[in-house]
Order: C-alpha cells, then structure tokens, then sequence
C-alpha cells in the first residue's frame, strides 16, 4: 500500500533572518556556484555550442556562409531523415496505450508484476502528464545530440474536507443500560448509543506523477564516467525562477531564505547567461529589463555532502544544516548523506535558498536522485552517449555547399552578360536590356558580346546525391521514395539495416532511460500518493497487490516496423498453423486458434482489430474432421525451383512499383 505524506512542521523565519551562519552559507556556495558550477560551465562550452549548431541543422539556419547575391540556401536532408525517424518513434511508441510489460522472475508474485503494469500505464495515460510531447521532444533531442535528460517530481496539492467516518459513543437520551425506556436518570443508568461522526482530513485535489525534459545545456555533470545518471558524484541543473514561483512552491521544494531574496535589488534582464528554461524545463526568450518581478537563475545541486544531523530530546532527526566551517572545512561530527541544494544567483548575488536531505527513498530504503539520462548510442568513452547529429553536419554543409555552387553556375548561366570594348562602351549610354530597344555599336562582332557561361551541374547534382547517400547510410535511413537506378536487392538490404539499427536505437534508450524511468512511477507513487489515488490508479481488485520493492523486468511495447514481406511471411506462416491445429479433436483447440487469429488479424493492421471480438467459443471444444491440407510454399527462385526466401519476395514486389 501506499504510504501517505508526512506533512513538514513549518518554521517561521524572522525576516531578513539567514536559515544558517552567512559565513557558511558564503562558504557553500563558493564550493559549488563558483567552483563546481563555473567549472562545469566551461567544460560544457564545446558541446553546448554543437548543440546549438544541430540545431540550427534541423532547422535549416545556415551559419556557414553568408553572401549578398550568391545563392545561400538550406538542402532540408538531414531535417527529412531526422522527421522520418521521429515519425518511426512514434508510431513504435504510441500504436497502443499500454506502454510497457512487467515480469518478475518468482511465479508467486505474478499479481504484484500485473499491478505494477498497470500503475505505469494508467500513469502515462493522464491527460495532464502530455506524455507524447514530452517523449517525443526527448527522442529528438537525444538522436541529434546523444542523450536525453529528465527530471521527475511528484505533484500534490490538497484541501481540508471530509476524509471520512468514525464511531464514536455518547449516553443514550432515550433508554438505559438494559435497553428500557429512560425514565428517571437519578433511578437509571443512560445507555450508550454508537454513532458515526465525519473526519477531516487533507484531501488530493493534485495527486500525481510528472517529469519534464531538461535542456542539455542545462544540466552539469561531474566528470567521471558512469552508466547511470545516478551513479555521478553530482549533478547541477540550472533554471530560471521568479520570487513568487519560489514562495509559492516553498513548501514543495523546501526553500527557504526568501525574505532576504526579495529585499536584494536587482536590474535589467536577470536571468543567467546561458540558461534555456524555466522551472519546468520549459523553453525562455528575451525578457524586458523592466519587468516589476525579476528572474533568478537556481542553480540546482545533487550529490553527496557534509551535513550535521539536528535531533530533538528523543533522538528523532528533524533537520539537517551544513556540516562544514565557514572556511568549508568538514566539522567532526558531519556525516556524508545525499543533499539537495540550491542558490539563488544574479548580478554578484548567491543565496542559499535550498539546503535539505534528498527526500527521495526507493521502497527499499534506498535514495535515488530523480533524474534520468536516456541514450541513442553508447559510446566507447562518453557518459552522455553519442547521436547522429555529430557526423550529420560535416554531410549537410557539404551538401548545402554543393548545391549552392551549382546554383550560382546556373544563375550565372541564364543572366546576359557583356563583354566589350572598352573604348566603345564607355560613353555609351544605349548599352541596357529593355523590349524593343536597339543597342547601337560601331561593329557589332567586336565592340559587344555576350559572355556564355556553361551551367551544366550535373557532377554537381551528382556530387549532392552522393553526399545525399552517404547520410542515409550514416543514420541507416531508407529514402522516402526508391530510387529508379536502385537494385530491389539494394533496397531489401537497406531495409534490413533500417530495422536493426532502428531496434538498436530502442534497446539503447530503453536500457538507459525506459527501465529507471518505469521504475521511479512506481517508487514515487508508493512514497507520496494518497491511498485513493493508488487505488484509482491500480483498481481495488489489485491494489493490495502492489510491491514496488520487487526486481521487476521491464519491456516497453513498441511496435517494431516490420516489413510488409516479413508481415506476410509470418501471415503465411500462422495461415499453415492455423490449417494444421483445425484438424486436432482436442477441448483446447479453439483457444489455440483464437490465438493463431488474433496474431494474424494484428499483423494486417488496425482496420482488422475488431475482428479480435468474434472468435470462436473457447468453453465449447472442436476440431478435427477433414484431411491436413496441402502447405502452400513460397514461389521458386529460379528454373531448378528453389524457393524464394522472404526478402527476395518482397524485393521482387517491390521491383514492380519502381
């Protein structure tokens, strides 16, 4: 079950009053602003910087070279490959609304695996998660750059109400204790009568999972490498927050030190140079430099530090504060434990705003940052994986400039240009293109004559298709439209190297983002959700099935892009099945049939999904009867008649529409 909310005991602070010693607040945040995020900061300028470039790829800004009347355009190929594969990610993603299967490897336990697919599913589907915008932003952002980042948090917003009933006793106005009528209470004892009386309680208006995409040029990491964002030293993001955003999320996110923000005067546009979104992730622009509330830039530590445990007269922890001296040095009593931290920082200012013990547990007892970072490829020596970004561009300029060149041959080739004498042309003011105007010249071979300027371009288009293929090899990506001096061989192995480098991608994001971020619904809703909300998410016939604190295996389902030869081998192959089981007298053969049906009927497409609710009638046994029919082979190959395999029979389909 879940476990309700511990609500936090507030603290009234004077104003104006730091939470701890100025000094060692000083001291923190001259560790980590100035040491640990201005390093990051430089470190990151490289690949924030190609990142801006892939960016500008995919939208066609070209930055290379600017020209006043030389051609200067945009070939979209890398913007036409990178829309089919976000395309491909939806569709594997999104043709149904289960998103993920759950095992668990203990038979006994099958119903707490069924629970948990059930919790991410019915999490995913709400409405106000936008799980396809958010999934889809990150799956453009990690195959341009590499990686994806997220951050998780739970919302939860209540109000007082009736939470429900309880029994209570009072003395009965109507009989005594032997359950007469109460006559005379100075001769008789008043009975006790039971009643229900409602209790009040917090009750979840807000009650649910979220997580939004982080800009990469967001978020620091420190430098070692790992496998998994949790497994860093720590991790920093940076975000732009208004006074009132803090205030009102304060007890949320623990902040404190906000009397002393708002008397700091600050100026002009506030925010950090560099930072790309707001306190969710989202995208910022300009800001004018007289708004009346001002943007600070949070920078947002996780990690490991020195903390002194504050304790009350029976031992209970109630709080933490820095367990450092004001010269940062560690005191003798500090112990290390996970801390989230944070500074509000403008103009020469650095205000602590946030210092608390990572309140995130596993329902193992475990702590866990909620962040994730989700992968394209691995790479051999980067923690932040590698896209198709990186090799794309070198490609794209190569084709922009290809055909830019090509273009100015043929504008050149088509505009009238004169070469002539100069002594003829000098004082000759007839010398102008207009209809029906005479240009007059003493002779006419030798004072003025057109420049002819050759403008075949076909090495140059020959050149830009070149470069054209080379980046759909790179990304393994089949043109839109076959080629007519293409083999229909060619394309079957193209499209067999499609499918295995598409799957390559998934099982790299899913192993990287899809198994932590499955598994952190889960620990989120048992630590934070009210017991209404599990159950509305789980249904009362599970819900005391839930055990987040099992090794579940997760599978997201996604529909792998079959080929339509591979479609109809395996629709060939169930047919013969299918044929085959009929012929068995046996009380199961009709589930074995529905199921031999429903696997076909999934294979031909959505408009065959309803025929899935008329099966036959698995409580009625059947089959047998009649002889096994004739197998249907593939056609043959060639005059010896060796069958065709399935590729080559797709190829020989496909042959015919080039």
């Amino acid at each position: 079950m879940a476990r309700k909310r511990k609500t936090k005991e507030e603290k009234v602070i004077k104003p104006s009053e730091h939470q701890f010693d100025p000094k060692i607040e000083n001291a923190l945040a001259s560790r980590i602003v100035s040491q640990e995020y201005q390093v990051a900061l430089t470190n990151a300028n490289v690949g924030n910087n190609d990142y801006q470039s892939f960016l500008d790829m995919l939208s066609c800004e070209r930055n290379e070279k600017k020209y006043d009347w030389r051609s200067d355009v945009s070939v979209p190929t890398f913007t036409t490959l990178w829309l089919m594969q976000q395309g491909l990610a939806a569709t594997q993603s999104f043709f149904t609304r289960d998103f993920t299967e759950v095992y668990i490897g203990d038979s006994k336990v099958t119903n707490a695996a069924k629970a948990e697919k059930r919790l991410i599913n019915n999490t995913l589907n709400q409405r106000e998660l936008y799980y396809y915008q958010k999934l889809l932003r990150a799956n453009g952002a990690k195959d341009l750059d590499g990686a994806a980042y997220f951050r998780c948090w739970w919302e939860q917003k209540t109000v007082r109400g009736i939470v429900g009933t309880e029994i209570q006793q009072r003395d009965s106005e109507s009989v005594d204790i032997h359950g007469d009528l109460l006559i005379d209470r100075a001769k008789q004892i008043a009975g006790i009568e039971f009643f229900e009386s409602p209790v009040e309680g917090e009750v979840p208006i807000i009650d649910r999972f979220n997580f939004d995409i982080i800009d990469r040029r967001d978020i620091f990491t420190s430098a070692e490498h790992t496998y998994s964002i949790q497994q860093d030293k720590w991790n920093i993001i940076q975000y732009n927050a208004t006074i009132t955003w803090m205030v009102n999320h304060a007890d949320e996110m623990g902040f404190f030190n906000l009397d002393i923000l708002r008397n700091t005067k600050i100026r002009g546009d506030t925010r950090g140079k560099g930072t790309h979104t707001d306190e969710y992730g989202i995208p910022k622009g300009q800001e004018s430099g007289k708004v009346p509330i001002k943007d600070w830039l949070i920078v947002e530590r996780y990690g490991d530090d020195w903390v002194l445990i504050k304790e009350d007269e029976e031992g209970n922890q109630i709080g933490i504060e820095p367990g450092i001296d004001d010269k940062g040095s560690q005191l003798e009593d500090a112990v290390l434990i996970s801390v989230i931290s944070a500074f509000a920082v403008s103009q020469g200012h650095k205000i602590l705003v946030r210092f608390q013990q990572n309140p995130y547990r596993s329902a193992t007892g475990e702590s866990y940052i909620p962040l994730i970072r989700g992968l394209c490829y691995i790479h051999p020596s980067k923690k932040d994986g590698m896209g198709d970004g990186k090799c794309s561009r070198e490609l794209q300029i190569a084709v922009d400039d290809t055909v830019n060149i090509s273009n100015d041959r043929v504008m050149l080739g088509t505009l009238m240009t004169f070469v002539g004498r100069k002594g003829a042309v000098e004082s000759n003011d007839t010398i102008f293109m207009e209809p029906g105007h005479v240009i007059t010249v003493e002779d006419t071979e030798a004072d003025l004559k057109e420049l002819k300027i050759e403008s075949n371009v076909g090495d140059a288009m020959a050149q830009a298709q070149f470069l054209t293929r080379k980046m759909e090899q790179l990304q393994a990506t089949n043109p839109a439209v076959p080629s007519p001096v293409q083999t229909a061989t060619s394309d079957v192995i193209d499209e067999q190297i499609t499918t295995v480098r598409n799957q390559f991608k998934q099982m790299s994001f899913s192993n990287t983002f899809y198994n932590e971020f499955y598994w952190m619904i889960a620990q989120m809703t048992w630590q934070f959700a009210f017991p209404e909300t599990l159950t509305k998410l789980i249904g009362e016939d599970m819900v005391e099935d839930f055990n987040p604190s099992l090794a579940y295996a997760y599978k997201p389902i996604t529909s792998a892009i079959e080929t339509e030869h591979g479609k109809a081998a395996k629709i060939r192959t169930y047919t013969t099945m299918l044929q085959i089981e009929a012929q068995f007298e046996n009380p199961n053969t009709p589930k074995v049939l529905n199921f031999i049906k429903s696997r076909i009927y999934e294979l031909q497409g959505a408009e065959f999904e309803e025929f899935k609710d008329a099966l036959f009638d698995e409580s009625v046994g059947g089959g047998g009867g009649g002889s096994t029919p004739a197998i249907q082979g593939a056609p043959a190959s060639n005059e010896l008649g060796i069958e065709q395999s399935n590729a080559e029979i797709g190829a020989r389909e496909n042959a015919s529409f080039v």
